[in-house]
């Protein structure tokens, strides 16, 4: 199921949502990148982009809302998104990756992280069709029973938009949603 941001309240996604929410890299990368960019009057979230398009600082204090007003139980993420996130910001932050991972220190920490074995992954139905760290989050997302927040709609959304025991969440979506609220 594709979360519909016409939506007035998100009361309708409960189910899925009261076991907290499974973030993308990009999630992460928009969140923290943006909220290092605030404290240091830097711009670095503009060198993250989707499809070519660049984040900005709206998009940042949107999705922030949309995590921080939603009140998950929990935020959840793999070693695999985590192993992503960190090559990304390294490319992106170069000299300040040790600044902007002290900045970040403390919100990381919070997210919960689940391993997700490998042998799962291989065994996967879309092993050939999915990166490894989207791959974690749909077996993860298994037990834990959650919604996945992440920006790879061109793949996920043609797999999983009829699976019912499963909520995507775009990240545009989730923008949208809080600027309409």
């Amino acid at each position: 199921m594709i979360f519909n941001c016409d939506e007035k309240s998100i009361c309708k996604y409960s189910c899925f949502l009261r076991n907290g929410l499974l973030l993308d890299t990009s999630v992460l990368m928009i969140y923290f990148l943006g909220e290092y960019d605030y404290k240091n009057n830097t711009n670095y979230l503009k060198q993250w982009t989707n499809d070519g398009i660049p984040y900005s600082e709206l998009d940042y204090q949107s999705l922030k809302r949309f995590i921080d007003r939603a009140s998950f139980s929990k935020l959840y993420i793999t070693p695999h998104i985590f192993h992503e996130f960190y090559k990304h910001a390294q490319k992106i932050l170069k000299e300040n990756l040790d600044p902007f991972f002290k900045n970040s220190m403390e919100k990381l920490i919070r997210i919960n992280e689940e391993n997700v074995d490998k042998n799962d992954i291989l065994a996967h139905k879309y092993f050939d069709k999915l990166e490894i760290g989207e791959h974690s989050l749909y077996i993860l997302k298994e037990s834990i029973h959650s919604a996945i927040l992440t920006d790879d709609e061109r793949k996920t959304i043609p797999l999983f938009c009829e699976d019912k025991k499963l909520l995507l969440i775009p990240i545009r979506e989730a923008i949208k949603f809080t600027l309409n609220s």
